[in-house]
Protein backbone atom coordinates (compact mmCIF):
# COMPACT_ATOMS: atom_id res chain seq x y z
CA UNK A 1 0.00 0.00 0.00
CA UNK A 2 1.31 3.38 -0.80
CA UNK A 3 -1.10 5.75 0.88
CA UNK A 4 1.05 7.95 1.23
CA UNK A 5 0.97 9.65 -2.37
CA UNK A 6 -1.19 11.75 -1.10
CA UNK A 7 -1.09 13.63 -4.37
CA UNK A 8 -3.59 11.47 -6.62
CA UNK A 9 -6.53 12.74 -4.03
CA UNK A 10 -5.32 16.14 -3.13
CA UNK A 11 -5.44 17.85 -6.17
CA UNK A 12 -2.22 17.49 -7.17
CA UNK A 13 -2.99 14.99 -10.06
CA UNK A 14 -4.42 18.09 -11.11
CA UNK A 15 -1.44 19.83 -12.23
CA UNK A 16 -0.76 16.91 -14.94
CA UNK A 17 -3.58 15.28 -15.77
CA UNK A 18 -7.36 15.83 -17.08
CA UNK A 19 -10.23 15.82 -14.82
CA UNK A 20 -10.95 12.88 -16.68
CA UNK A 21 -8.12 10.62 -15.55
CA UNK A 22 -8.25 11.06 -11.90
CA UNK A 23 -10.46 8.42 -10.94
CA UNK A 24 -7.78 5.93 -12.94
CA UNK A 25 -5.39 7.46 -10.50
CA UNK A 26 -3.74 4.75 -8.09
CA UNK A 27 -1.84 4.47 -5.10
CA UNK A 28 1.02 1.79 -6.05
CA UNK A 29 4.58 1.31 -6.16
CA UNK A 30 7.51 -0.92 -4.68
CA UNK A 31 7.27 -3.69 -7.55
CA UNK A 32 5.02 -4.61 -10.42
CA UNK A 33 4.27 -7.21 -12.40
CA UNK A 34 3.45 -6.40 -16.10
CA UNK A 35 2.10 -7.26 -19.87
CA UNK A 36 4.80 -6.45 -21.65
CA UNK A 37 2.29 -4.16 -24.11
CA UNK A 38 1.07 -2.59 -21.58
CA UNK A 39 4.79 -1.66 -20.28
CA UNK A 40 5.48 -0.55 -24.29
CA UNK A 41 2.31 1.99 -23.58
CA UNK A 42 3.52 3.16 -19.70
CA UNK A 43 6.94 3.77 -20.12
CA UNK A 44 7.53 6.84 -22.22
CA UNK A 45 4.71 8.78 -20.51
CA UNK A 46 6.40 7.71 -17.26
CA UNK A 47 9.42 9.21 -17.82
CA UNK A 48 7.99 12.57 -19.33
CA UNK A 49 5.63 13.02 -16.59
CA UNK A 50 8.59 11.94 -14.00
CA UNK A 51 10.50 14.82 -15.62
CA UNK A 52 6.98 17.41 -15.30
CA UNK A 53 6.92 16.00 -11.69
CA UNK A 54 10.42 16.70 -10.60
CA UNK A 55 10.58 20.31 -12.70
CA UNK A 56 7.62 21.07 -10.82
CA UNK A 57 9.19 20.08 -7.50
CA UNK A 58 12.42 21.98 -8.41
CA UNK A 59 10.57 24.93 -9.28
CA UNK A 60 7.77 25.19 -6.43
CA UNK A 61 9.32 22.78 -3.51
CA UNK A 62 7.53 23.84 -1.10
CA UNK A 63 4.41 23.89 -2.87
CA UNK A 64 4.84 20.42 -4.28
CA UNK A 65 5.63 18.95 -0.29
CA UNK A 66 2.14 20.61 0.89
CA UNK A 67 0.53 18.96 -2.00
CA UNK A 68 2.32 15.74 -2.55
CA UNK A 69 3.02 14.59 1.19
CA UNK A 70 0.87 13.83 4.04
CA UNK A 71 1.96 16.79 5.98
CA UNK A 72 2.94 16.38 9.69
CA UNK A 73 1.52 16.26 13.35
CA UNK A 74 2.64 20.22 14.53
CA UNK A 75 4.65 18.08 17.39
CA UNK A 76 6.62 16.21 14.35
CA UNK A 77 7.28 19.57 12.56
CA UNK A 78 11.53 18.71 13.23
CA UNK A 79 10.61 15.99 10.78
CA UNK A 80 9.76 18.36 8.15
CA UNK A 81 12.98 18.74 6.27
CA UNK A 82 13.85 14.85 6.39
CA UNK A 83 10.37 14.46 4.68
CA UNK A 84 11.05 16.96 2.08
CA UNK A 85 13.73 15.32 1.19
CA UNK A 86 11.95 11.88 0.84
CA UNK A 87 9.08 13.90 -0.99
CA UNK A 88 11.33 14.07 -3.48
CA UNK A 89 12.19 10.55 -4.02
CA UNK A 90 7.91 10.42 -5.21
CA UNK A 91 8.90 12.24 -8.25
CA UNK A 92 9.40 8.48 -10.27
CA UNK A 93 6.23 6.95 -8.65
CA UNK A 94 3.99 10.33 -8.94
CA UNK A 95 5.11 9.75 -13.12
CA UNK A 96 4.24 5.82 -13.00
CA UNK A 97 0.82 6.84 -11.63
CA UNK A 98 0.19 9.47 -13.73
CA UNK A 99 1.25 7.75 -16.86
CA UNK A 100 -0.74 4.33 -16.09
CA UNK A 101 -3.55 6.62 -15.44
CA UNK A 102 -3.60 8.26 -18.85
CA UNK A 103 -3.31 4.70 -20.89
CA UNK A 104 -5.62 3.35 -18.69
CA UNK A 105 -4.00 0.54 -17.16
CA UNK A 106 -5.25 -0.70 -13.42
CA UNK A 107 -3.77 -1.92 -10.37
CA UNK A 108 -4.35 -4.91 -8.31
CA UNK A 109 -2.81 -4.25 -4.83
CA UNK A 110 -1.86 -7.35 -3.46
CA UNK A 111 -1.11 -6.78 0.30
CA UNK A 112 0.45 -10.26 1.10
CA UNK A 113 3.18 -9.96 -1.28
CA UNK A 114 5.27 -6.56 -0.20
CA UNK A 115 5.73 -5.21 3.43
CA UNK A 116 6.65 -1.53 4.15
CA UNK A 117 7.84 -0.28 7.28
CA UNK A 118 5.27 0.76 9.54
CA UNK A 119 2.52 -1.55 8.69
CA UNK A 120 1.81 -4.86 9.92
CA UNK A 121 1.71 -8.04 7.82
CA UNK A 122 -1.13 -9.17 6.06
CA UNK A 123 -2.34 -12.14 7.37
CA UNK A 124 -0.12 -12.57 10.17
CA UNK A 125 2.86 -13.66 8.24
CA UNK A 126 5.95 -12.24 6.37
CA UNK A 127 5.76 -11.34 2.95
CA UNK A 128 8.50 -12.18 0.77
CA UNK A 129 9.52 -9.14 -0.36
CA UNK A 130 10.53 -6.42 1.87
CA UNK A 131 10.32 -2.97 0.25
CA UNK A 132 14.24 -1.46 0.83
CA UNK A 133 13.00 1.94 1.32
CA UNK A 134 14.33 2.58 4.92
CA UNK A 135 16.18 0.51 7.96
CA UNK A 136 15.07 -3.05 8.45
CA UNK A 137 16.55 -4.68 11.62
CA UNK A 138 15.51 -8.25 11.84
CA UNK A 139 17.56 -9.98 15.00
CA UNK A 140 20.87 -9.22 14.42
CA UNK A 141 20.10 -8.67 10.48
CA UNK A 142 20.26 -4.94 9.59
CA UNK A 143 19.44 -3.34 6.15
CA UNK A 144 19.96 -0.16 4.50
CA UNK A 145 19.73 0.55 1.07
CA UNK A 146 21.51 3.45 1.34
CA UNK A 147 24.43 1.08 2.33
CA UNK A 148 24.52 0.16 -1.16
CA UNK A 149 25.64 2.90 -3.68
CA UNK A 150 27.97 0.78 -5.29
CA UNK A 151 25.80 -2.20 -5.57
CA UNK A 152 26.35 -4.45 -8.47
CA UNK A 153 23.37 -6.42 -9.17
CA UNK A 154 25.05 -8.04 -12.48
CA UNK A 155 27.74 -9.13 -9.80
CA UNK A 156 25.50 -11.01 -7.91
CA UNK A 157 28.16 -11.07 -4.65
Amino acid sequence: EYTYLVGTESGFARRFLDESLLPRLAQVGGFHIFHAEDLRRIAPLWLDFTKKVRAFAHKEPDVFYQESMSQLKPEDAHLVPVRKKQSMWHSEMYGYVFAAATVGVTHRVRRDVMLYPGYEPFLGRAPPILHYGADYTLGRAYFNKMNYQQLRLEECS
